[in-house]
């Protein structure tokens, strides 16, 4: 059977996308798309849905080999000359005070 089916741009966008990175036609995205969703059944709860996603296999285009080390990266990361922690430390207190007069003014407004 064929038939025609009109989708929005942006969702034709991801549909697109999709099929550029796993490199298939648009046709068979939707396809699999339309066939999970006439086959599974809808998921009950979280609990499902955590089970569910452990047992998929992984996707092969989502997995990077590594370039070198972990921690060699993060200490490249952590060294940051231009932050000042003093100003950080007084940014982070006005916020602090800004959310306790927020919570104080809840508190009055309502009775507590």
């Amino acid at each position: 059977m064929t038939m025609t089916v009109t989708i929005p741009d942006g969702l034709a966008h991801q549909v697109q996308e999709r099929a550029r990175l796993w490199r298939r036609p648009p046709e068979d995205i939707v396809l699999d798309i339309l066939r999970r969703a006439f086959t599974e059944p809808p998921i009950a709860d979280v609990d499902e849905v955590v089970a569910r996603i452990k047992s998929a296999p992984p996707n092969p285009h989502n997995i990077r080999k590594p370039h070198g080390a972990l921690a060699d990266v993060l200490r490249r990361e952590s060294e940051d000359d231009d932050f000042d922690l003093d100003m950080w430390n007084r940014e982070w207190a006005a916020v602090e005070a800004e959310i306790q007069a927020i919570n104080r003014a809840n508190d009055l407004a309502e009775s507590r």
